[in-house]
């Protein structure tokens, strides 16, 4: 072997040690994650740019509610709310599907026609005489005002109303 051929040998070594130094398993991951992570960057830049005034819109909403304690207060209703679902339990949700159940069947009750204009009249009325201060009435004065015709149509209706509650609670 002459000089030229040590020197073509071990140029030729030196390159196959460069080539096992770039294919160990290390450098053949950081290889294949290379273009992965320069994809998610430029994923990340272009969504960056694209949104750029809306993003710092929202940075300074953001800084605005930290520096006002806002963030912490609705972080704070974020736990609560957080407890108060996992609090709930099968016992409670079916009490709250009863009770806008019974909720429901009043707004039913009370959108009937003869029971919305008799509510609106006893309202109107329970306005009127709590307008006026009352003077206290003794059975002689009970027995006076059973004369006023207006008095005998509010005791007939009070009379109704009570027969009504009767049958409704037996």
């Amino acid at each position: 072997m002459t000089d030229s051929d040590h020197t073509t040998n071990a140029d030729s070594t030196d390159s196959n040690d460069a080539t096992d130094a770039a294919s160990t398993p290390d450098a053949d991951a950081a290889a294949s994650a290379e273009p992965a992570a320069t994809t998610e960057r430029d994923r990340l830049g272009a969504a960056t740019g694209d949104n750029a005034d809306d993003l710092a819109e929202a940075v300074e909403t953001l800084a605005r509610l930290q520096r006002s304690g806002t963030l912490d207060d609705l972080a704070a209703l974020a736990d609560v709310a957080a407890l108060g679902s996992q609090a709930m339990d099968d016992e409670m949700v079916t009490q709250l599907a009863a009770t806008g159940t019974s909720l429901g069947e009043v707004a039913d009750t009370a959108a009937d026609e003869d029971v919305a204009r008799t509510l609106e009249s006893l309202l109107a009325a329970v306005g009127e005489a709590g307008a006026e201060p009352t003077a206290p009435v003794g059975a002689i004065g009970l027995v006076r005002a059973m004369r006023d015709p207006e008095v005998k149509a509010g005791m007939g209706f009070l009379l109704s109303l009570a027969e009504a509650v009767g049958r409704e609670t037996r």
